[in-house]
């Protein structure tokens, strides 16, 4: 068997587990769980102002009765902007349920894609079996399947666990391709910023630490500030969100949804 066989069964296998586990969601839609009416009634005004011309809604004047919330200064979009894209490049025949289906579809997604992350990560230093298994053990674990996926549908944690191995894939790769690799962890750092912010400020400090160990010991110093300086540039790819939250951080309290 040759290892490009072998690597396309695997990932084969991953997401055939990956819908498996998402199947109630591609099915039926989002289903019932903590957070499932919030996100379902800030993606239902998220696509109206996108479609009246608000390329990146932030106040979003149909909630709270017709007053309207600020909510969109704190919360993350990437999830939201990924399930208005389903709707738009699915024919919609959902009627008043098309956001709950189009941010299952955006969950689902994310699960494959966490998956796929995890082999391509664990590809770089272990054999495309054992990727296979830490994928697996990825979409089993506890808190991502159980809490985050069945509980409490909390679609930005979902995204944001999805880049955490992609962004370790490229501090991975950074050796063999250095100028790639800082780009490449820019976007994906960015991407975890837009999906959850507390993931990704809680993701920094685990960064840095696996910049050094994944380093030589006469290097860890450069590793570090290479790793800084892809975190500054994602921090700043993803300025839309995050230069809002930091200038109106003395006005609201971030509640994690």
């Amino acid at each position: 068997m040759t290892k490009k066989f072998s690597r396309g069964l695997h990932i084969t296998a991953l997401v055939v587990a990956a819908m498996a586990l998402t199947y109630p969601f591609v099915v039926r839609g989002l289903i019932n769980g903590q957070d499932c009416k919030v996100h379902i009634r800030y993606q239902h005004v998220f696509d109206e102002q996108i479609v009246g011309g608000e390329l990146y809604p932030r106040w979003m004047s149909d909630l709270n009765f017709g007053h309207g919330s600020p909510i969109f200064f704190v919360q993350y979009p990437l999830p939201y902007y990924v399930a208005w894209g389903f709707g738009h490049l699915i024919p919609n025949h959902w009627g008043v349920y098309t956001e709950t289906h189009t941010l299952a579809l955006s969950v689902a997604l994310a699960t494959v894609l966490g998956a796929l992350f995890t082999y391509a990560w664990c590809s770089t230093f272990a054999d495309s079996l054992s990727a296979m298994v830490a994928s697996v053990v990825f979409l089993t674990l506890p808190y991502f399947l159980c809490i985050d996926l069945r509980l409490r549908i909390a679609v930005g944690e979902v995204w944001a666990l999805t880049m955490i191995p992609l962004s370790l894939y490229f501090m991975e790769r950074r050796s063999l391709r250095p100028r790639r690799s800082l780009a490449g962890l820019a976007v994906a750092f960015s991407l975890v910023l837009m999906s959850h912010l507390f993931t990704a400020v809680l993701f920094v400090p685990v960064l840095l630490a696996y910049a050094v160990r994944r380093s030589e010991s006469k290097g860890h110093l450069s590793a570090v500030m290479r790793t800084v300086s892809a975190l500054a540039l994602g921090t700043a790819l993803a300025g839309a969100y995050t230069l809002t939250v930091f200038a109106h951080r003395h006005f609201c309290i971030l509640k994690e949804c």
